[in-house]
């Protein structure tokens, strides 16, 4: 399994991201569905955590509008992405408590504000985060240093 990012949604996660640092944001993923995921549009949601610093969290009526508007626009729902200023892009504890099946998370990691890693996870058969590779499009990464290995 695989997700691309569009430009468009790459640019916008990235921009969202260190605008609203050094809180953490969140987001879902909608685009096209299979082998490799294509998500080719994000739309934001508040974070409703109390502490935004330290984590993120999404209300249940943000869920429900997401999957209603992957309906309503005859679209896939991928996945969620969120930023994070205090860990590096891979899964904690509390992302996977509240993780489902079948979604790609894609965490962005921020230092000072400046990107410095793009991670995507799913959750193998055994409710255990795997990683999923990230197809990314040409970027200038002298200014964000983003890595993907």
């Amino acid at each position: 399994m695989a997700i691309k990012l569009s430009e468009e949604v790459q640019d916008e996660i990235i921009d969202f991201s260190q605008e609203q640092y050094p809180n953490q944001t969140t987001g879902f993923l909608f685009g096209i569905g299979g082998k490799l995921k294509i998500a080719n549009e994000v739309k934001f949601v508040n974070n409703t955590a109390s502490d935004q610093i330290d984590g993120y969290q999404i209300n249940e009526k943000d869920y429900l509008n997401a999957e209603l508007y992957a309906v309503k626009n005859q679209v896939e729902l991928l996945g969620v992405y969120h930023s994070s200023q205090k860990h590096f892009a891979v899964p904690t504890e509390k992302d996977l408590s509240s993780a489902l099946p079948n979604f790609s998370y894609i965490k962005v990691s921020l230092f000072n504000r400046r990107v410095s890693d793009l991670k995507s996870w799913t959750l193998n058969d055994f409710n255990i985060f795997q990683k999923e590779q990230v197809k990314l499009p040409e970027f200038d990464f002298s200014e964000n240093e983003l890595q993907t290995a």
